[in-house]
């Protein structure tokens, strides 16, 4: 999904917004005065308290939503079949979190979901959970026999074990043998990532697409995507050669700035926990800009400031495809670095 996991159309409230660029202090606030956005989802089925789950949320907010909407702690994505605490377990919640979970909905630890078709247990020890968290859910597994509730109405069944979402641990063309894809061809040249929120960012994410589809690469770019989930976007981080960050300053609304965005900083995450190459790209008006959006990238991400960031410039067609040019060189020179560490 890109960036876009934060578009209008997706669906989105402010709650949403708020809890995805973790501002925990704004979302309190939030939920204070539009309680009702609680029980709001997006298109792909997400409430806020998966998205709170996902993003590592403090126990108190998690509780605020859980109070807010009881039901939620049951509900599953549309898309994967995930419950709060697939997501918690998953994205290595706190424990106080994990365990207040499962405290409101104790059948949860019994119920498979995501795209894996897994239970909480599975999916922490598969994504590297601390290790109280992976202790706690096997106590609570082991402490009774419960048998899974029928799923809530909102719920979507989660689909069958032959699902895979890509595996976390071994490389991309490894985990490519031995998984089924969630978007095919499961493996790409190059991951396109940038906020859909921002027009100038939108339009450079599409030319370069056409650019590179003309030039016979496979690319990942979440509107031409059939599947555009998280898991969707993680697959498609970990399993290309290169990871375009297209990196703008959010126009009119700081907010929408690349570094501002959590989902564009969790698609760089992915590529470098497979070593996958990222290139910064930035477009010719922002070339003095460089400092100025490094300085917003948080810590595991100023290495950045180590690689030559490309400008393109869409003014005419030979000063782009000279763009272009450069980064089809940086894309051989991070497929020779990658035969390399094989």
């Amino acid at each position: 999904m890109g960036c876009g996991a934060s578009t209008e159309s997706d669906g989105l409230t402010e709650l949403h917004d708020l809890i995805i660029v973790k501002n925990w202090d704004g979302v309190r606030a939030r939920i204070q005065s539009n309680p009702g956005e609680v029980r709001q989802k997006n298109f792909r089925g997400w409430f806020p308290l998966h998205w709170a789950a996902y993003n590592k949320a403090p126990l108190d907010v998690v509780r605020y939503l859980v109070e807010k909407y009881p039901d939620s702690v049951r509900e599953k994505t549309g898309s994967g079949g995930s419950l709060p605490l697939h997501m918690a377990a998953a994205h290595d919640a706190p424990l106080d979190v994990v365990r207040y979970l499962v405290e409101q909905y104790p059948q949860g630890v019994h119920v498979r979901g995501g795209h894996e078709n897994k239970t909480s247990l599975e999916l922490a020890e598969r994504y590297s959970a601390s290790s109280e968290v992976v202790a706690y859910l096997k106590q609570a597994e082991t402490a009774g026999n419960h048998r899974p509730p029928p799923p809530s109405k909102t719920a979507t069944a989660a689909p069958s074990s032959t699902t895979s979402s890509v595996a976390s641990k071994p490389h991309h063309s490894e985990a490519a043998a031995t998984v089924s894809h969630i978007n095919s061809p499961g493996a790409w040249d190059v991951f396109i990532s940038h906020c859909q929120r921002d027009a100038n960012a939108v339009v450079m994410a599409e030319a370069l697409f056409a650019s590179f589809e003309k030039r016979g690469l496979r690319v990942w770019l979440d509107v031409k995507m059939k599947k555009r989930d998280v898991a969707a976007m993680e697959e498609g981080a970990k399993n290309s050669t290169m990871v375009i960050a297209i990196v703008t300053g959010g126009g009119d609304n700081p907010d929408h700035a690349f570094f501002r965005r959590e989902f564009c900083l969790q698609e760089l995450r992915w590529a470098q926990s497979v070593g996958a190459s990222i290139q910064p790209v930035i477009t010719v008006d922002d070339k003095k800009r460089i400092g100025e959006f490094l300085s917003a990238a948080p810590s595991d991400l100023q290495a950045l400031g180590q690689v030559d960031w490309i400008d393109m410039n869409r003014g005419a067609v030979q000063y782009w495809e000279v763009g272009v040019d450069m980064l089809e060189e940086r894309l051989e020179e991070a497929r020779a670095t990658r035969q390399r560490q094989r």
